[in-house]
Formats: C-alpha cells, structure tokens, sequence
C-alpha cells in the first residue's frame, strides 16, 4: 500500500497499470475512470504516464460504446468526446490526439452525423502519418452530409448556405 512517503510516479504508474489490467478484462468503465483520473490529474506532473492513461481510457470508453445498445449510447458517447477533447487540447500534436479524432470521427461517421465526423477528420494535422487519409475522409464526409441533406424535403433541409460550405469544404479536402 502507498504511504505519504511512496513515489507519486509509482503510485500512478501503479494506477495506470491497473486500469489496464481493467481494459484486459473487459471492464470498461472501471479502466476509464481509473485511467482518466490519472490523465486528468496529473497531465502536469507525470505527462508520459498522463497521455498513456488519458488513451486508455478514451479505448475502454470507446469499447464502452461499440458494446452499447445502439439506442442507449447517449453516455458512452460523452466519455468518449471528453476523453478525446481532453487528449487533444492537452497533447494536441501527438500520436494519441491524432488516434482521438479519427476515432470519434469514426463513431460521428458510423452514427450517420457526417459533418460531424468531417470536422473531426479535419483536425488532424498536417505533420500526421494519417493527415492524407483524414482529409479524404473529411472531404467524403462533408459531401455525404451534402447529399444526404440536399435529398431531404424543403421543410426539412438546412439553409442553402449551410448545404454551400459543406459541398465547398468537400472539394477542399478532396
């Protein structure tokens, strides 16, 4: 057991390990919120074990919401965007920020909220191994969230300047 006197780095070295051991077991929730206390917490003090903590949780969160009933996934959903936006604000060039994005891309684009997903997409950078495939993604994001709204009925359609910029953005990124 850690006493005042234990080395603070152990003890969350110690705590990301077992939220890892959490994720290994399939148990979710405990390893996000294990994870995402150290990541929040100590994102100053300990910023390697922080990141890798903060990713952690943003996978068991993400498992959280693929596992879901896809109508009840309202909770899921918010973990994963705070995670994310988290790892992204705090680490914002790095590998783990650029994984953040494209998943909650990911789960905008397979929810059917296409410009959404093209916004996340989007973020990515361009010093990224990934920024090419980001950008075609986004660009195909936004021209399906063009197609699908332009298709609706005029009562139900957004505004033609809305429907402009995503088709405008999709030829930007494609």
């Amino acid at each position: 057991l850690a006493t005042s006197r234990t080395d603070q780095e152990q003890v969350n070295i110690a705590r990301f390990r077992l939220a890892y051991a959490y994720f290994l077991q399939e148990k979710y929730l405990e390893a996000g919120v294990m994870a995402g206390y150290v990541a929040h917490k100590y994102h100053a003090d300990a910023p390697e074990v922080a990141v890798e903590s903060a990713y952690i949780a943003l996978a068991a969160f993400d498992r959280m919401f693929y596992d879901a009933d896809p109508d009840h996934r309202e909770f899921e959903m918010q973990q994963v965007m705070d995670v994310a936006r988290f790892i992204a604000e705090t680490w914002p060039d790095s590998d783990r920020a650029i994984d953040a994005r494209m998943a909650v891309a990911r789960i905008f684009r397979q929810t059917n909220e296409p410009a959404q997903a093209a916004e996340w997409y989007a973020q990515v950078p361009s010093i990224s191994k990934q920024y090419a495939d980001a950008q075609l993604s986004a660009g195909q994001s936004y021209w399906n969230a063009y197609l699908t709204q332009a298709a609706l009925p005029d009562e139900e359609r957004p505004p033609a300047d809305e429907l402009s910029a995503w088709k405008l953005k999709a030829e930007e990124h494609l």
